[in-house]
Protein backbone atom coordinates (compact mmCIF):
# COMPACT_ATOMS: atom_id res chain seq x y z
CA UNK A 1 0.00 0.00 0.00
CA UNK A 2 2.83 2.45 0.89
CA UNK A 3 4.47 2.00 -2.48
CA UNK A 4 1.12 2.34 -4.21
CA UNK A 5 0.39 5.76 -2.75
CA UNK A 6 3.89 7.26 -2.53
CA UNK A 7 3.61 8.83 -6.04
CA UNK A 8 7.37 8.79 -6.48
CA UNK A 9 6.94 8.47 -10.24
CA UNK A 10 4.81 11.67 -10.42
CA UNK A 11 7.44 14.09 -9.02
CA UNK A 12 8.30 16.95 -11.42
CA UNK A 13 11.76 18.52 -11.19
CA UNK A 14 11.87 21.99 -12.78
CA UNK A 15 15.35 23.33 -13.55
CA UNK A 16 14.41 26.80 -12.22
CA UNK A 17 18.00 27.76 -11.41
CA UNK A 18 19.24 26.82 -14.86
CA UNK A 19 16.32 28.61 -16.52
CA UNK A 20 16.91 31.84 -14.62
CA UNK A 21 20.63 31.64 -15.32
CA UNK A 22 19.95 31.18 -19.03
CA UNK A 23 17.49 34.10 -19.08
CA UNK A 24 19.96 36.34 -17.26
CA UNK A 25 22.74 35.30 -19.65
CA UNK A 26 20.71 36.14 -22.75
CA UNK A 27 19.57 39.48 -21.26
CA UNK A 28 23.18 40.43 -20.52
CA UNK A 29 24.27 39.22 -23.95
CA UNK A 30 21.54 41.28 -25.62
CA UNK A 31 22.42 44.40 -23.60
CA UNK A 32 26.11 43.90 -24.34
CA UNK A 33 25.49 43.61 -28.06
CA UNK A 34 23.16 46.62 -27.95
CA UNK A 35 25.79 48.63 -26.05
CA UNK A 36 28.46 47.72 -28.60
CA UNK A 37 26.14 48.53 -31.49
CA UNK A 38 25.22 51.96 -30.09
CA UNK A 39 28.88 52.81 -29.56
CA UNK A 40 29.69 51.88 -33.16
CA UNK A 41 26.56 53.37 -34.75
CA UNK A 42 24.70 55.85 -32.50
CA UNK A 43 21.03 56.48 -33.19
CA UNK A 44 20.31 59.53 -35.39
CA UNK A 45 20.04 62.65 -33.23
CA UNK A 46 16.65 63.43 -34.77
CA UNK A 47 15.41 60.17 -33.25
CA UNK A 48 17.10 60.11 -29.84
CA UNK A 49 19.95 61.96 -28.12
CA UNK A 50 21.39 60.11 -25.11
CA UNK A 51 20.62 61.91 -21.84
CA UNK A 52 22.67 62.33 -18.66
CA UNK A 53 19.94 63.04 -16.11
CA UNK A 54 16.43 61.65 -15.62
CA UNK A 55 14.93 64.74 -13.98
CA UNK A 56 16.60 67.73 -15.63
CA UNK A 57 14.80 68.62 -18.87
CA UNK A 58 17.71 70.49 -20.40
CA UNK A 59 18.24 69.07 -23.90
CA UNK A 60 21.08 71.40 -24.83
CA UNK A 61 23.65 69.58 -22.73
CA UNK A 62 22.55 66.23 -24.16
CA UNK A 63 22.91 67.59 -27.70
CA UNK A 64 26.29 69.21 -27.12
CA UNK A 65 27.82 66.21 -25.40
CA UNK A 66 26.71 64.05 -28.33
CA UNK A 67 28.10 66.52 -30.89
CA UNK A 68 31.37 66.76 -28.99
CA UNK A 69 31.73 62.97 -28.96
CA UNK A 70 31.00 62.83 -32.69
CA UNK A 71 33.52 65.57 -33.44
CA UNK A 72 36.17 63.79 -31.42
CA UNK A 73 35.72 60.68 -33.53
CA UNK A 74 36.65 62.62 -36.64
CA UNK A 75 39.53 64.64 -35.24
CA UNK A 76 41.20 66.10 -32.22
CA UNK A 77 39.24 68.72 -30.26
CA UNK A 78 41.92 70.73 -28.47
CA UNK A 79 40.00 73.85 -27.44
CA UNK A 80 36.72 74.38 -25.59
CA UNK A 81 34.60 77.52 -25.38
CA UNK A 82 32.77 77.89 -22.06
CA UNK A 83 30.12 80.23 -20.69
CA UNK A 84 26.46 81.10 -20.83
CA UNK A 85 24.09 81.87 -23.70
CA UNK A 86 26.17 84.92 -24.64
CA UNK A 87 28.94 82.54 -25.75
CA UNK A 88 26.44 79.91 -26.85
CA UNK A 89 24.99 82.31 -29.45
CA UNK A 90 27.89 84.73 -29.79
CA UNK A 91 31.04 82.72 -30.59
CA UNK A 92 31.40 80.50 -33.63
CA UNK A 93 34.47 78.22 -33.39
CA UNK A 94 34.68 77.87 -37.15
CA UNK A 95 36.39 81.29 -37.40
CA UNK A 96 38.92 80.40 -34.70
CA UNK A 97 39.54 77.01 -36.29
CA UNK A 98 40.52 78.67 -39.54
CA UNK A 99 43.61 80.16 -37.89
CA UNK A 100 46.90 78.29 -38.07
CA UNK A 101 47.59 79.19 -34.44
CA UNK A 102 46.01 81.12 -31.56
CA UNK A 103 47.70 81.99 -28.28
CA UNK A 104 50.46 79.38 -28.78
CA UNK A 105 47.96 76.67 -29.80
CA UNK A 106 48.68 75.34 -33.29
CA UNK A 107 45.91 74.03 -35.52
CA UNK A 108 43.05 74.92 -33.16
CA UNK A 109 39.97 72.73 -33.23
CA UNK A 110 37.50 74.45 -30.90
CA UNK A 111 34.05 73.35 -29.78
CA UNK A 112 31.42 75.63 -28.22
CA UNK A 113 30.37 73.99 -24.95
CA UNK A 114 28.63 77.11 -23.60
CA UNK A 115 24.95 76.72 -22.68
CA UNK A 116 21.94 78.85 -21.88
CA UNK A 117 21.65 79.97 -18.24
CA UNK A 118 24.94 78.22 -17.40
CA UNK A 119 26.42 80.17 -14.49
CA UNK A 120 30.10 79.82 -13.47
CA UNK A 121 29.09 77.64 -10.50
CA UNK A 122 27.69 75.03 -12.90
CA UNK A 123 30.40 75.55 -15.54
CA UNK A 124 32.97 74.75 -12.85
CA UNK A 125 31.30 71.39 -12.22
CA UNK A 126 31.23 70.19 -15.81
CA UNK A 127 34.59 71.63 -16.93
CA UNK A 128 36.80 69.07 -15.10
CA UNK A 129 34.73 66.27 -16.65
CA UNK A 130 35.20 67.75 -20.12
CA UNK A 131 38.91 68.27 -19.50
CA UNK A 132 39.31 64.63 -18.47
CA UNK A 133 37.45 63.37 -21.55
CA UNK A 134 38.75 65.80 -24.19
CA UNK A 135 42.18 66.76 -22.80
CA UNK A 136 42.13 70.21 -24.45
CA UNK A 137 45.14 72.49 -24.61
CA UNK A 138 43.05 75.66 -24.33
CA UNK A 139 39.92 76.78 -22.47
CA UNK A 140 38.31 80.06 -23.50
CA UNK A 141 35.67 81.32 -21.08
CA UNK A 142 33.38 84.21 -21.96
CA UNK A 143 32.00 86.29 -19.09
CA UNK A 144 29.66 89.22 -18.47
CA UNK A 145 27.99 90.70 -15.35
CA UNK A 146 24.82 88.65 -15.97
CA UNK A 147 26.84 85.48 -15.31
CA UNK A 148 27.50 86.55 -11.72
CA UNK A 149 24.01 87.71 -10.73
CA UNK A 150 23.21 84.58 -8.68
CA UNK A 151 19.60 83.42 -8.59
CA UNK A 152 18.21 79.92 -8.79
CA UNK A 153 17.99 79.04 -12.46
CA UNK A 154 16.97 75.57 -13.63
CA UNK A 155 20.52 74.76 -14.61
CA UNK A 156 21.71 75.03 -11.00
CA UNK A 157 19.97 71.69 -10.39
CA UNK A 158 22.51 70.28 -12.78
CA UNK A 159 25.26 70.39 -10.15
CA UNK A 160 23.33 67.80 -8.12
CA UNK A 161 22.87 65.38 -11.03
CA UNK A 162 24.14 61.81 -10.30
CA UNK A 163 26.57 61.99 -13.23
CA UNK A 164 28.14 65.21 -11.90
CA UNK A 165 28.29 63.88 -8.33
CA UNK A 166 29.88 60.65 -9.60
CA UNK A 167 32.72 62.63 -11.20
CA UNK A 168 32.91 64.87 -8.15
CA UNK A 169 33.93 61.93 -5.98
CA UNK A 170 30.48 60.84 -4.78
CA UNK A 171 30.00 57.42 -6.42
CA UNK A 172 26.52 56.11 -7.06
CA UNK A 173 25.02 53.21 -8.98
CA UNK A 174 23.15 55.56 -11.34
CA UNK A 175 26.14 57.84 -11.81
CA UNK A 176 28.25 54.83 -12.83
CA UNK A 177 25.64 53.62 -15.32
CA UNK A 178 25.31 57.06 -16.89
CA UNK A 179 29.07 57.32 -17.29
CA UNK A 180 29.60 53.80 -18.64
CA UNK A 181 26.43 52.75 -20.48
CA UNK A 182 24.98 54.28 -23.63
CA UNK A 183 22.04 51.91 -23.30
CA UNK A 184 21.15 53.47 -19.97
CA UNK A 185 21.61 57.00 -21.35
CA UNK A 186 19.27 56.22 -24.23
CA UNK A 187 16.78 54.83 -21.72
CA UNK A 188 16.95 58.14 -19.85
CA UNK A 189 16.36 59.92 -23.15
CA UNK A 190 13.35 57.72 -23.86
CA UNK A 191 11.82 58.59 -20.48
CA UNK A 192 12.25 62.33 -21.12
CA UNK A 193 11.23 62.11 -24.77
CA UNK A 194 7.70 61.25 -23.66
CA UNK A 195 7.38 64.83 -22.33
CA UNK A 196 6.03 66.99 -25.21
CA UNK A 197 7.79 70.12 -23.87
CA UNK A 198 11.19 68.38 -23.76
CA UNK A 199 10.60 66.82 -27.18
CA UNK A 200 9.70 70.17 -28.74
CA UNK A 201 12.69 71.93 -27.16
CA UNK A 202 15.01 69.13 -28.28
CA UNK A 203 13.82 69.26 -31.89
CA UNK A 204 14.06 73.06 -31.99
CA UNK A 205 17.60 73.11 -30.64
CA UNK A 206 18.71 70.33 -32.96
CA UNK A 207 17.92 72.66 -35.86
CA UNK A 208 19.74 75.62 -34.27
CA UNK A 209 22.97 74.07 -32.95
CA UNK A 210 25.66 73.43 -35.55
CA UNK A 211 28.28 70.66 -35.46
CA UNK A 212 30.73 72.88 -33.54
CA UNK A 213 28.17 73.64 -30.82
CA UNK A 214 27.13 77.20 -31.68
CA UNK A 215 23.44 78.14 -31.64
CA UNK A 216 22.49 80.14 -34.71
CA UNK A 217 19.90 82.90 -34.40
CA UNK A 218 18.88 84.30 -37.79
CA UNK A 219 19.14 87.94 -38.80
CA UNK A 220 16.46 90.14 -37.22
CA UNK A 221 13.82 91.71 -39.44
CA UNK A 222 14.42 95.03 -37.68
CA UNK A 223 17.25 96.69 -35.77
CA UNK A 224 17.00 95.95 -32.06
CA UNK A 225 16.22 98.91 -29.79
CA UNK A 226 17.50 98.86 -26.23
CA UNK A 227 15.07 99.24 -23.32
CA UNK A 228 16.00 102.29 -21.25
CA UNK A 229 15.89 100.84 -17.75
CA UNK A 230 18.53 99.28 -15.49
CA UNK A 231 18.51 95.53 -16.04
CA UNK A 232 20.05 94.51 -12.69
CA UNK A 233 19.40 97.31 -10.17
CA UNK A 234 20.63 95.19 -7.21
CA UNK A 235 23.72 93.87 -8.96
CA UNK A 236 26.44 92.27 -6.92
CA UNK A 237 28.79 89.40 -7.70
CA UNK A 238 27.44 86.08 -6.44
CA UNK A 239 29.79 84.26 -4.05
CA UNK A 240 29.00 80.82 -5.52
CA UNK A 241 29.58 81.98 -9.07
CA UNK A 242 32.81 83.75 -8.17
CA UNK A 243 34.05 80.56 -6.50
CA UNK A 244 33.09 78.63 -9.63
CA UNK A 245 34.93 81.14 -11.80
CA UNK A 246 38.05 80.83 -9.64
CA UNK A 247 37.91 77.04 -9.88
CA UNK A 248 37.85 77.27 -13.67
CA UNK A 249 40.72 79.72 -14.09
CA UNK A 250 42.78 77.77 -11.54
CA UNK A 251 42.85 74.94 -14.09
CA UNK A 252 45.40 77.05 -15.97
CA UNK A 253 48.68 75.17 -16.30
CA UNK A 254 51.67 74.66 -18.58
CA UNK A 255 49.75 71.98 -20.49
CA UNK A 256 46.33 73.67 -20.62
CA UNK A 257 45.94 77.41 -20.88
CA UNK A 258 42.85 79.25 -19.69
CA UNK A 259 41.82 82.54 -21.29
CA UNK A 260 38.91 84.85 -20.47
CA UNK A 261 36.97 86.95 -22.96
CA UNK A 262 34.72 89.88 -22.11
CA UNK A 263 31.46 89.04 -23.88
CA UNK A 264 30.09 92.25 -25.38
CA UNK A 265 26.66 93.77 -24.88
CA UNK A 266 24.79 96.17 -27.12
CA UNK A 267 26.70 99.48 -26.96
CA UNK A 268 23.49 101.39 -26.15
CA UNK A 269 22.76 98.98 -23.29
CA UNK A 270 25.96 99.45 -21.29
CA UNK A 271 24.54 102.51 -19.52
CA UNK A 272 21.56 100.44 -18.34
CA UNK A 273 23.26 97.11 -17.60
CA UNK A 274 24.08 97.53 -13.90
CA UNK A 275 23.85 100.55 -11.54
CA UNK A 276 26.28 103.34 -12.35
CA UNK A 277 26.24 102.85 -16.10
CA UNK A 278 29.61 102.40 -17.79
CA UNK A 279 31.43 103.61 -14.65
CA UNK A 280 29.53 101.06 -12.54
CA UNK A 281 30.36 98.37 -15.08
CA UNK A 282 34.02 99.25 -14.75
CA UNK A 283 34.05 99.48 -10.96
CA UNK A 284 31.65 96.68 -9.94
CA UNK A 285 32.51 94.09 -12.57
CA UNK A 286 35.67 94.71 -14.58
CA UNK A 287 37.96 95.88 -11.80
CA UNK A 288 37.48 92.83 -9.52
CA UNK A 289 37.72 90.42 -12.46
CA UNK A 290 40.79 92.09 -13.93
CA UNK A 291 42.53 92.07 -10.53
CA UNK A 292 41.96 88.32 -10.12
CA UNK A 293 43.15 87.50 -13.63
CA UNK A 294 46.23 89.71 -13.38
CA UNK A 295 47.24 88.01 -10.13
CA UNK A 296 47.10 84.62 -11.85
CA UNK A 297 48.65 85.67 -15.13
CA UNK A 298 45.49 84.84 -17.10
CA UNK A 299 44.94 86.56 -20.45
CA UNK A 300 41.82 88.75 -20.51
CA UNK A 301 40.56 89.92 -23.90
CA UNK A 302 38.59 93.16 -23.70
CA UNK A 303 35.89 93.59 -26.36
CA UNK A 304 33.33 96.15 -25.19
CA UNK A 305 35.38 99.27 -26.07
CA UNK A 306 35.51 98.15 -29.72
CA UNK A 307 32.14 96.48 -30.18
CA UNK A 308 30.43 99.37 -31.96
CA UNK A 309 33.01 99.10 -34.75
CA UNK A 310 32.94 95.28 -34.79
CA UNK A 311 29.23 94.44 -34.88
CA UNK A 312 26.82 96.24 -37.18
CA UNK A 313 23.54 97.68 -35.89
CA UNK A 314 21.58 94.75 -37.35
CA UNK A 315 23.82 92.16 -35.69
CA UNK A 316 21.98 92.05 -32.35
CA UNK A 317 19.33 89.55 -31.24
CA UNK A 318 18.75 91.53 -28.03
CA UNK A 319 20.82 93.65 -25.65
CA UNK A 320 22.93 90.68 -24.50
CA UNK A 321 22.98 88.35 -27.51
CA UNK A 322 24.22 88.50 -31.08
CA UNK A 323 22.31 87.08 -34.01
CA UNK A 324 23.95 85.01 -36.73
CA UNK A 325 25.29 88.07 -38.60
CA UNK A 326 26.71 89.64 -35.44
CA UNK A 327 28.20 86.33 -34.32
CA UNK A 328 30.11 86.02 -37.59
CA UNK A 329 31.44 89.58 -37.27
CA UNK A 330 32.46 89.23 -33.64
CA UNK A 331 33.92 85.73 -34.03
CA UNK A 332 36.09 86.81 -36.96
CA UNK A 333 37.37 89.81 -34.99
CA UNK A 334 38.12 87.69 -31.91
CA UNK A 335 39.87 85.03 -34.01
CA UNK A 336 42.13 87.75 -35.45
CA UNK A 337 42.89 89.06 -31.96
CA UNK A 338 43.67 85.59 -30.60
CA UNK A 339 45.99 84.93 -33.53
CA UNK A 340 48.01 88.01 -32.53
CA UNK A 341 48.64 86.73 -29.01
CA UNK A 342 52.08 85.25 -28.34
Amino acid sequence: MKKLFSFETLKIHLPIGKTLTAILFFILLYLGLLEAGLRLIPLPAAFFVPGIDRELNYPEIDIKLSLLTELQRGGNVNCLLLGSSMVDFGLDPIYINQKSAIASLEDPECFNMAMKAMKPEAVAKITPILVKKVKPSLLIMGISPVDFTGGQSTIRKFIRAPWILYHDGQPSFEGWWIENSLVYRYWISFLKYRDPAYRADLKRQLTMIDRHGTQKEGRMSRIYEVKRSVAFPDYQISKNDMEGFLNIIDLNSDTMKVMVVEMPVHPDFLSYYIPGGSAGYEYSFLRPIQSILNARGITFVRTQPFIKDIVSADGWKDELHLNEAGTAQFSQWLADELAKLP
